[in-house]
């Protein structure tokens, strides 16, 4: 199983070193490219060709060695059901795209464990910057909305939170998106009823 979300609870994060921090993404870091040379073919194949055995990299400081993966060199050259595990696009997966600051959008899959990573580093947000488990919190998202990865990934693992039974966060979302006049009409009129207002965006 390929661990992508800490191994503390969000609540323990402020007790954290920077050193916890950095071991445990070397750790997960080093998993995750395991799993990868491993279950994703177009992964296994790109580290063919650049002459990397896989097995080689044992350790975090190895990971310098792998070759960095581009648009060019990797997701324009293979077919998507070979960028994804198994070689397949399973169910459960949504299809975002990029915000295109490199040029061209990008569209990519976006599935559970993702997800589910996100949720995390937002209780993490919410909880020590913005104490959301203690006061009432109107979250309003103004990133761009449809396909765009930044809107509806916020959306999705925020709402996630706001719906969980253990340790809940006191929030509420709301979804102007890049609508700048309604943003303010929210926090105008939804504003006074919450403790406080978290404007989500660009």
């Amino acid at each position: 199983m390929v661990k992508t979300v800490n191994p503390w609870s969000a609540a323990d994060a402020p007790n954290l070193t920077p050193k916890d921090w950095q071991q445990a993404g070397e750790a997960m870091t080093l998993s995750l490219f395991q799993a990868m040379a491993e279950r994703v073919p177009a992964y296994a194949d790109f580290l063919s060709r650049h002459k990397l055995n896989p097995k080689t990299i044992t350790t975090a400081s190895d990971l310098a060695t792998v070759p960095v993966m581009t648009k060019e060199n990797y997701l324009t050259r293979y077919p998507l059901s070979q960028l994804m595990w198994d070689g397949m696009l399973l169910a459960g997966y949504s299809i975002s795209v990029s915000s295109g600051s490199t040029g061209k959008p990008f569209f990519w899959p976006l599935g559970p464990a993702t997800l589910r990573a996100g949720e995390y580093y937002y209780e993490v947000l919410l909880r020590h910057m913005f104490k959301a488990h203690e006061r009432t919190t109107l979250i309003i998202n103004c990133y761009a909305l449809g396909t765009w990865i930044a809107g509806t990934f916020t959306t999705a693992a925020i709402n996630n939170l706001s719906l969980r039974r253990d340790d809940p966060l006191s929030v509420v979302l709301t979804t102007p998106g890049l609508n700048l006049e309604e943003a303010l009409r929210i926090v105008q009129e939804m504003g006074p009823n919450f403790d406080q207002v978290v404007m989500d965006g660009y």
